[in-house]
């Protein structure tokens, strides 16, 4: 009985399944230990160790579904190193508001991250266009335009991931953003679904 899914009957099948969940999980960790030996950050890890060998990413059961590669990866890194990516830097970073307040003004001010973000998510660089917006939203959560426009972008995000964790968290967090999140409704389906007890 695996954690997620249905249950798996037949030695074969059993004997397939873990010997396939193991090659992957240890091929995942060697090759995240033996890149973090060469000094590679998070990102950069990420960007080499972003999938499973064929043999092992078209395994039925191994698919991306309730966690990803990029996660196992940064986890194995935070679990062995921490917080800490070798930069000295973010040994103490300046402080995450006043860190966007120059970000926007090195990128022009408030209307040029926006133009530069609506011209990103026009491209389909959606991923940039969040990014971006997140700078003018910790310095304004009210701008309108910011949280439409972040909204969009991970709404797209959002319908495009095949994760449903990633898909969850990019849809709610665009409700959330766009003022479509009916938060009572989400605690009464929320409470519908709890043990009482609990």
């Amino acid at each position: 009985i695996v954690g997620h899914g249905r249950p798996l009957t037949g030695q074969a099948e059993v004997r397939d399944l873990l010997t396939a969940y193991r090659d992957a999980m240890q091929y995942i960790h060697d090759q995240t230990v033996r890149l973090m030996a060469r000094g590679l950050t998070p990102d950069e890890l990420v960007e080499v160790v972003a999938a499973l060998p064929p043999r092992l990413r078209d395994h039925p059961w191994l698919g991306e579904f309730y966690g990803t590669v990029k996660q196992t990866v940064r986890q194995i890194y935070a679990n062995a190193y921490g917080w800490f990516e070798g930069d000295p830097t973010f040994i103490d970073p300046l402080p995450r508001r006043e860190r966007s307040a120059r970000y926007v003004a090195a990128m022009g001010g408030r209307d040029a991250v926006v133009a530069n973000a609506t011209r990103a998510h026009a491209d389909g660089d959606l991923r940039w266009a969040a990014e971006i917006l997140t700078h003018l939203l910790r310095l304004d959560p009210d701008d309108q335009r910011a949280r439409a426009l972040k909204a969009n972008a991970l709404r797209q995000l959002g319908f495009q991931a095949s994760n449903p964790m990633w898909r969850n968290n990019y849809l709610m967090a665009a409700r959330e953003l766009d003022g479509t999140l009916d938060r009572a409704r989400l605690l009464g389906t929320l409470r519908a679904l709890a043990n009482p007890d609990v």
